[in-house]
């Protein structure tokens, strides 16, 4: 979005891929400064690494360090939170937070479409942005925001040998 120096979206479309914790307040900062976004997300629920993982996975840090400014933890959940209650919170901060900015009112949650895989990212001419999604439909934007992190898609090494072992090799994603 070049510098960011527009103090106004004035109604150009965003497109927010990736629907975790830093898609998600993407894609809260862009509606408030008056774009009009869509944000996009590969799985069936937004909460990125949040939504994945092993049952009874924590975190290693105090529930205040993984706090939206605008909505916080308080005594919903406990000081160390797991998986589950850090999904949780995430889930109400779309649900039932809503913005007032320049006597607008939003919610996040209309703005979402889960199971959407993005596909295929075609610049045109510098102007705008084709995004084609997995089962075939297409939408221009005027800006897109990628925001998939590091941990979409998960990656096994192929080491010299690995084909000839009889241990098994598996991705820590895979113990659930």
């Amino acid at each position: 979005m070049g510098a960011c120096t527009n103090s106004s979206g004035s109604g150009q479309t965003v497109c927010v891929i990736g629907g975790g914790v830093s898609g998600i307040v993407t894609l809260r900062t862009l509606l408030a400064e008056g774009f009009d976004v869509t944000l996009l997300e590969a799985r069936d629920r937004v909460g990125g690494v949040w939504s994945t993982g092993y049952v009874g996975q924590g975190a290693q840090s105090p529930s205040w360090f993984y706090e939206f400014s605008e909505f916080p933890v308080g005594d919903r959940y406990p000081l160390f939170m797991k998986k589950e209650d850090l999904c949780s919170y995430i889930d109400d901060y779309v649900r039932r937070h809503h913005f007032v900015k320049r006597v607008s009112h939003f919610k996040l949650g209309p703005h979402i479409r889960c199971n959407v895989l993005v596909k295929d990212l075609e610049n045109l001419d510098g102007k705008a942005w084709r995004v084609t999604t997995e089962d075939g439909h297409q939408r221009v934007f005027d800006k897109v925001v990628i925001c998939t992190g590091l941990f979409r898609k998960k990656h096994i090494p192929n080491f010299p040998g690995m084909d000839q072992t009889k241990v098994k090799v598996f991705h820590s994603s895979d113990c659930k």
